[in-house]
């Protein structure tokens, strides 16, 4: 699918954002009915024999090394999505510590039918971000690789998301700035607010006039005026994800307010 055709799919859309160790295929198919695309992950790639305390933990988040195995992986993922929720974009939240391991999922997603890649620079193994990884790129301090590695996959066969946690100590208008030069799809931004328990609407106020391409966000959206709000000011798409652990209907439901 060609990246004019992404975005007028998914411009006022909604999609089922991914939840490590929660949706893999069977989850999104299961759940996503009433999304307009629905992400796996986060999946996880290292260069062979790294990180194995963490693969240990996390046996099936992390992907093979052989390009084979990857594809088949992800190809049994995206299959079975697509039995039951056919010409759905499908894309994969991926965290990275490699990036020729990047490079190579990218092909192998590729090869599998996926639509999207999507950075993860949202957090969730701390010990990751403390090195550079996840929220870590976003850093100053890291900020070099994060650059490095968005030239080499803005470049790559499929369209690039960079995911990104609004609670991050960043100058995201400062990030956004040092993207730019780089042909990014779009950028996914968490906006919960811990404070009011609901969407950060400020922040978008603040960053949508700066983000180039389509923006997504996720992080306490739960209600149809939540959804009708931020498409006011301007988000293409938007994510839905803790509620469905308790409700697998929750996005289809929601979809019928709002559609």
């Amino acid at each position: 699918m060609d990246d004019y055709m992404l975005r007028q799919r998914l411009t006022h859309s909604l999609f089922l954002s991914s939840m490590m160790r929660n949706t893999n295929g069977a989850y999104c198919a299961r759940c996503g009915k009433g999304a307009d695309m629905v992400q796996l992950g986060a999946l996880l790639v290292a260069a062979p024999g790294e990180y194995m305390e963490v693969r240990d933990k996390y046996p099936h988040a992390f992907l093979p090394n052989a390009i084979d195995e990857m594809t088949e992986r992800l190809s049994s993922e995206v299959k079975e999505i697509r039995s039951l929720l056919g010409n759905v974009i499908i894309g994969v939240n991926a965290g990275i510590f490699d990036i020729q391991e990047g490079v190579k999922m990218v092909s192998a997603l590729t090869a599998a039918g996926g639509d999207i890649l999507e950075l993860n620079v949202h957090g969730g193994l701390k010990p990751f971000a403390d090195i550079g990884f996840f929220e870590g790129m976003a850093l100053p301090e890291y900020r070099e690789r994060l650059l490095l590695w968005t030239k080499e996959l803005s470049y790559s066969e499929l369209p690039l998301v960079i995911k990104f946690h609004t609670s991050s100590p960043v100058d995201f208008e400062k990030v956004l700035e040092e993207l730019e030069p780089f042909p990014v799809f779009g950028y996914h931004f968490n906006i919960r607010n811990e404070e009011t328990k609901g969407p950060d609407y400020e922040f978008i106020k603040r960053i949508r006039p700066l983000v180039k391409g389509m923006l997504f966000v996720s992080g306490y959206i739960r209600s149809p005026e939540d959804i009708k709000a931020l498409w006011d000011l301007g988000v293409d798409s938007i994510g839905v994800a803790t509620p469905i652990l308790k409700d697998e209907n929750f996005l289809w439901e929601l979809s019928k307010k709002v559609m």
